[in-house]
């Protein structure tokens, strides 16, 4: 049988070749033979309770991808070959299933970008999407809680507004990231989960009870818990708290080192524990690229460096270089959680989360690519 070679091809591709794989399977116990003909998985035989070094899952799922590479998916100059070119590299580095992000911008440009990556979808040529992840316009506008979205197009919540950015997105907005502060926020989200749509507390600066009334209405992630707030606040009573304490919240982390100090990290994960969390990369268009000084669509400085990315003269991170397989892979070096833990956080969590789990067991019918982890090596492939 040919080894694990297969890199970017879409699902659907006419695959002839056979293969075998054997190790661990992420959510099963014991080792593991997985048989795999013309990319649709025959066998799954079960090989004896020794564990094996290797480990077999339906790929790593990044529910925040805002761009990769060059390309930003928010932008007036977006093409559907962007949207193509951001998935290519998504599952080059074993990201199988993914969301593309459309942060805040003039609403004309959040409204094109959404239009682009759902042509990209319809027209066949992106087979790895789950939904769109809206994290625009309903944030604090608020210094330190907007982060680096631009004051100048964030606003109170607005279903009409919404409906019609759906309309756009032919109905892919899964996920919508908001500040539960904001007038008309406590009702948008009802209407949000009444239509199925996942619902993120991020970027705001909301006090303990509108958060309650928030997580009453529907809301049910924390989005980059510990990012997306101020440097300094109560230490007591603050938003970083006081999600925490809500267990009916999900959370999300970015494990590149940057965003979230190690020791912070291990904190967040023992109090919101291991089953509601989620490793996300937040990359973003200049994530991946060489270091040095790019120009962004504002006109203003930013700086990457070392793997991370700067807004230059300012304290805050702009967002994320190191894509979701980096972030796991430094946060195993790191000792902050061994191999399968990490995997559960970037694979299975954000499945179980968007409650699609059943659908991406590794089992017979179901269709490749697999991502094959090595724990001894941290290597990869995408079989």
């Amino acid at each position: 049988m040919p080894p694990c070679s297969w890199t970017g091809r879409p699902l659907h591709s006419g695959r002839t070749d056979e293969m075998k794989i054997r190790g661990n399977i992420l959510g099963e116990r014991g080792c593991w033979e997985v048989s795999i003909e013309a990319g649709v998985i025959t066998r799954v035989d079960h090989r004896g309770d020794s564990p094996s070094r290797k480990w077999i899952l339906p790929g790593l799922f990044d529910i925040q991808v805002n761009g990769y590479k060059g390309v930003s998916l928010t932008s007036a100059q977006l093409k559907i070959e962007d949207v193509v070119a951001v998935e290519r590299e998504m599952v080059a580095h074993g990201v199988l299933r993914w969301c593309p992000t459309v942060i805040t911008a003039p609403p004309e440009i959040v409204e094109h970008s959404l239009k682009t990556i759902r042509q990209a979808e319809e027209q066949g040529l992106v087979h790895h999407v789950h939904c769109i992840h809206l994290e625009a316009l309903y944030l604090s506008a608020e210094d330190g809680y907007r982060g680096i979205h631009p004051a100048e197009f964030l606003h109170d919540a607005d279903v009409q507004e919404f409906d019609a950015l759906q309309k756009a997105a032919g109905g892919r907005i899964g996920l919508v990231t908001l500040a539960p502060e904001r007038n008309g926020a406590l009702a948008f989200i009802s209407h949000l989960t009444r239509n199925s749509i996942r619902v993120a507390l991020g970027h705001f600066n909301a006090d303990e009870k509108t958060i309650q009334k928030a997580v009453a209405a529907g809301a049910s992630l924390s989005t980059h818990l510990f990012n997306g707030a101020a440097s300094m606040m109560n230490r007591h009573a603050n938003v970083i708290y006081s999600q925490l304490a809500q267990d009916a919240l999900w959370a999300s982390f970015i494990p590149d080192g940057y965003h979230v100090p190690y020791s912070t990290l291990k904190v967040g994960l023992r109090s919101k524990g291991i089953s509601r969390s989620i490793f996300t990369s937040d990359t973003i268009s200049y994530g991946g690229l060489p270091p040095g000084i790019y120009q962004d669509p504002y006109g203003r400085n930013v700086i990457v460096q070392d793997g991370g990315i700067w807004l230059e003269g300012g304290e805050y991170l702009y967002g994320a270089w190191q894509n979701l397989m980096q972030g796991i892979q430094k946060s195993i070096l790191a000792q902050i959680v061994d191999v399968e833990t990490a995997l559960q956080l970037a694979a299975l969590n954000p499945a179980r989360y968007f409650g699609i789990d059943a659908e991406i067991k590794v089992r017979v019918g179901q269709e490749t690519p697999l991502l094959v982890f090595d724990a001894q090596t941290l290597e990869y492939q995408v079989c």
